[in-house]
């Protein structure tokens, strides 16, 4: 719920992650004018999901999309998750 959010000014910018400490990147991309579903779609960030895996396992990456990882978690947006 919305209680469970937790801002954090970084360089002059809000950026607000939930008390799991995941990252709510829904508004950071908007004011840059970006999408997160086009973020998710880009071979950059399947690049990034896998070293980042192979980083933390120390082993070869068998990930083949982000949403596939345990380091991406994406839902529809709702205001009762500080989201729409």
């Amino acid at each position: 719920n919305v209680m469970n959010i937790v801002p954090l000014n970084y360089i002059g910018e809000v950026v607000s992650f939930n008390t799991d400490g995941w990252i709510i990147v829904t508004g950071v991309a908007e004011r840059f004018g970006k999408r997160i579903d086009n973020w998710m779609s880009l071979a950059e960030t399947l690049e990034y999901v896998r070293a980042l895996d192979e980083a933390l396992t120390g082993k070869e990456s068998q990930i083949l999309h982000p949403s596939q990882s345990r380091y991406v978690k994406t839902s529809k947006a709702r205001k009762d998750r500080g989201g729409g």
